[in-house]
């Protein structure tokens, strides 16, 4: 019947409810930002919105499937996170994510697969209906790693590291591509 009824202390909450992923439902995840709860509280009827099935499948290079892919959507106008069911691509490289009717950014994250070394990538769309994006090959890519640092003197002569983000970028003739190995923390 759709009732629910839970206790939490008091404080305040990003409460999400998320329905059952595609193919069960197309529905997206409702979020309510910043519920205050000081006492008994009621919501009222909370509404899903329709939304449509972006499905795809993982593949390298070579046409294996890619197990264990970081699934992340995200809506461009608000940057904020549209959680999910599925999390990450099935032991078969498919995924299948509920997603609204309006401009988001998918992201696959990569970190993670020890082998083979693939590269994330991100793309913005609009799904307007049940879009199945086919097969999506991950390309090959290299390991960058060492170590960053930036000193910060402190009152005294003492001195303290302070952590570094690593975003590299990759230019062709044809395009520009940004390669973020860490995502974003919104």
């Amino acid at each position: 019947n759709g009732n629910f009824s839970t206790t939490i202390p008091a404080g305040v909450y990003d409460l999400h409810f998320i329905p059952p992923g595609p193919p069960t439902t197309t529905h997206v995840p409702l979020v309510l930002r910043n519920v205050a709860v000081s006492g008994t509280r009621a919501l009222g009827t909370l509404t899903f919105e329709a939304g449509v099935s972006l499905s795809g499948h993982l593949q390298t290079q070579a046409g294996a499937p890619v197990a264990n892919v970081s699934l992340q959507a995200f809506e461009v106008a608000t940057g904020f996170a549209i959680p999910q069911v599925q999390v990450k691509s099935n032991a078969f490289g498919n995924f299948a994510l509920a997603v609204p009717t309006r401009a988001i950014e998918l992201r696959l994250i990569t970190t993670g697969i020890v082998t083979p070394v693939l590269v994330s990538q991100r793309s913005t769309l609009t799904a307007l209906v049940n879009t199945n994006l086919g097969n999506i090959t991950l390309q090959d890519g290299f390991t960058v790693s060492g170590q960053l640092q930036r000193t910060v003197r402190l009152p005294g002569g003492a001195s303290r590291l302070v952590d570094a983000w690593l975003a590299l970028a990759a230019r062709t003739l044809a395009q520009q591509t940004r390669f973020d190995p860490l995502p974003d923390h919104r």
